[in-house]
């Protein structure tokens, strides 16, 4: 008959390190393959929160002047998406300081995809949005974490 081994604290943890970090990369992988189920999730709550009028503390909000744009959309699913990537890299590395520079890598492309937009826009060149573009693309996808977690594996000085 066959016997459960039982696990000592430290191995307790590596599997439930492992099972978030299963979930985690589950979930990135449905919200990725769903994008538009997702966005249109989100639209729907911004729709019904803009039917409803709020009372705060006697100021009267009315979100019915915001307006759900698609931009708004796509905004927050890149927020979900990489807040998820960076809760896969926090759980794999399991240290703040390779989180922190995770942060920061995904702040700099954010800057930089909005950065390109708006000079895009206001300079009128097809090829800075189209390069813009491919950043947001990159931004919006597992590549990161496929690059960050080999790469901050080789560097000895960032795992201690």
């Amino acid at each position: 008959m066959l016997r459960r081994k039982i696990l000592s604290p430290k191995q307790q943890v590596i599997k439930w390190k492992w099972t978030i970090l299963l979930s985690l990369i589950t979930m990135l992988v449905l919200i990725g393959h769903q994008e538009e189920s997702v966005k249109g999730y989100f639209a729907f709550i911004l729709d019904e929160l803009s039917k409803t009028s709020f009372q705060n503390k006697g100021a009267y909000l009315d979100l019915k002047y915001f307006e759900v744009s698609s931009r708004a959309l796509t905004m927050i699913y890149r927020i979900l998406y990489c807040t998820i990537c960076l809760l896969i890299i926090h759980y794999y590395f399991g240290a703040s300081k390779i989180t922190k520079i995770a942060i920061l890598l995904y702040l700099f492309l954010f800057v930089l995809t909005l950065g390109m937009y708006v000079c895009a826009e206001q300079s009128e060149l097809s090829q800075l949005h189209t390069v813009a573009f491919r950043i947001d693309t990159l931004l919006v996808s597992p590549m990161p974490i496929i690059i960050l977690i080999p790469a901050l594996s080789l560097i000895p000085a960032v795992k201690e």
